[in-house]
């Protein structure tokens, strides 16, 4: 008797331990490892580079509102990391503030490896400086330093930065992403006053706008070289160019800009765009209108075997030069259901554009604007612009809608 009970007493304690295993694992289950960190700027981190040596990937940091300045908070790098680093209350209350100059060069951030996984978003950025004194990165990218890598930037403000290359944003072999982000006073002692973009870049930028950007030589906006950037729903206004595109120059480059437009823009060639050197410009649904090129091509320049498309467009009331100034003739643009009026050098001007003339949907006509003067684009309801007004029964120019009487 006294042997069965000891077996009993025995079998009693395996199950008990394996009912406690089981246990175990299920407690387990029920409790995983922590998942992604809000990291707090600066209510546990001081500093946004100290937030983001301690996130992981799939973190996110969150900085108050604020100016943020000096070391620590400019010259960020995120080493690859897949993080999100956003301001609590949008970019009108957090400023980082590089307070770079020519002897201490200073960006807010430099990228060498991340993808559009790494977000940064709500931030207005301000005062970066790249400079010859800079000895790794030169004069490229005043607020933002982009290498083999492909940030996503939402709703941020880029305000009177400088660069001798892209016063705003250089991409070098890179295709970084902006989201609704404004460009405003940025400037280039050389090219590309807001951004710059060179060795295969494909930038992407949607819903952004470019006011009064300035490069001393070329590209008041956008200096593209061997790069591919891709624009769309963005406006384009009072951006200059000493020399070449006061939007853009292109060389060797095959920009596409799609609903867009370039109001007041100033070059001394190609008030809005300037193609050299086999380039090839897309343009679809763009207005182009009262741009300024003193010595030629108030909308458009096209020069060396550059094949612009225009397609859908509006050139229109250019102030100094022609519609589309064409320097040699393979560089005659394809055009197709475009509207050239009134620009102060002429429209169809020259024998191998004025042959598109009133073939392939292509007019002259007023697209009566709301409010020309005003920059108001949108179109009037008996505009020949709209779709079913025109023999293309396509909407020309941008996409910005009709307005009340």
């Amino acid at each position: 008797m006294y042997r069965n009970i000891l077996l009993i007493v025995g079998l009693l304690m395996v199950l008990l331990n394996l009912s406690c295993e089981w246990q175990s694992t299920l407690d387990a289950g029920d409790n995983p490892p922590p998942g992604p960190q809000a990291l707090k700027v600066p209510e546990a981190y001081k500093t946004i580079q100290l937030a983001i040596n301690a996130a992981e990937d799939g973190d996110e940091i969150v900085v108050a509102s604020g100016t943020y300045t000096d070391a620590g908070n400019r010259d960020l790098r995120f080493g690859g990391k897949v993080i999100t680093l956003r301001s609590a209350g949008g970019p009108d209350s957090t400023t980082i503030d590089c307070k770079g100059s020519t002897s201490k060069p200073h960006r807010a951030f430099i990228f060498m490896s991340e993808d559009s996984n790494t977000v940064i978003e709500g931030f207005t950025i301000i005062k970066g400086f790249a400079s010859e004194a800079d000895a790794q990165l030169k004069g490229w990218g005043g607020a933002v330093y982009c290498e083999t890598s492909s940030p996503k930037f939402i709703n941020c403000v880029f305000f009177r930065n400088d660069a001798d290359f892209g016063g705003a944003v250089a991409c070098r072999t890179a295709s970084p992403i902006f989201e609704n982000c404004e460009f405003n006073s940025n400037d280039a002692t050389k090219d590309g006053g807001a951004v710059t973009a060179e060795g295969g870049a494909r930038p992407i930028f949607r819903s952004c706008t470019f006011i009064d950007n300035e490069a001393l030589q070329r590209g008041g906006a956008f200096n593209c070289s061997s790069a591919s950037p891709n624009i769309s729903d963005s406006r384009f206004e009072s951006n200059m160019a000493a020399g070449f595109g006061g939007v853009a120059f292109c060389n060797s480059s095959s920009p596409s800009f799609t609903n867009c437009v370039a109001f007041k823009n100033t070059a001394q060639e190609g008030g809005a765009i300037y193609a050299t050197s086999e380039s090839n410009p897309h343009l679809v649904n763009c207005s182009l209108v009262q741009n300024t090129g003193r010595s030629g091509g108030g909308g458009l320049s096209c020069a060396t075997n550059s094949k612009a498309t225009l397609q859908e467009c509006i050139i229109a009331f250019s102030t100094i030069g022609e519609a589309i100034n064409i320097l040699d003739v393979n560089s005659t643009p394809n055009v197709r259901c475009t509207d050239l009026y009134n620009n102060a050098g002429g429209d169809w001007v020259g024998d191998s554009l004025s042959v598109k003339a009133g073939i392939d949907g292509n007019f002259s006509a007023d697209p009566n604007f709301c409010e020309v003067v005003l920059g108001d684009l949108q179109l009037r309801a008996d505009s020949p612009c709209l779709e079913n007004n025109n023999g293309c029964s396509k909407q020309i120019g941008a996409l910005v809608g009709i307005c009340t009487e």
